[in-house]
């Protein structure tokens, strides 16, 4: 069966992709070590060190610097240092209804279950874009 790739827009709490995203927020996985400060400066009190491969959520960039969170810690790193990336997610509830943009009134597009995999790209307010199939 040929499947078909949609883009659509899920809860995501459904998706349990992290804490809940302000709008337009995104992924990024680190390619080399990435070091996260607590305000935007180099010189500001160091929060953690990412190692390579891992995600970073990013709710902002400006003036060269990302906001972003690492394992439930918020900082700013190099916006040299991220890139937007697609991230892997999982259902991991019984069912995750797939909509056809971000509002649960519009069209149902179908109803994934438990363990179904699909690729995040962004968030709008509580849905996360994805692509499924």
């Amino acid at each position: 069966m040929k499947l078909k790739r949609i883009a659509a827009f899920v809860l995501m709490l459904l998706l349990a992709a992290g804490d809940v995203a302000l709008a337009n927020d995104w992924y990024a996985k680190t390619t080399g070590q990435v070091t996260i400060y607590k305000t935007a400066s180099s010189s500001s009190t160091k929060v953690t060190t990412v190692e390579s491969g891992q995600w970073l959520f990013v709710s902002d960039i400006k003036d060269g610097w990302a906001k972003v969170t690492y394992n439930g810690k918020t900082g700013y790193a190099s916006s040299s240092k991220v890139k937007k990336t697609v991230k892997a997610v999982y259902v991991k509830t019984d069912s995750a209804v797939i909509y056809k943009s971000a509002d649960s009134s519009s069209s149902k597009l179908t109803t994934l279950s438990y363990g179904a995999k699909l690729d995040a790209y962004y968030n709008t307010g509580s849905y996360t874009h994805v692509v499924y199939g």
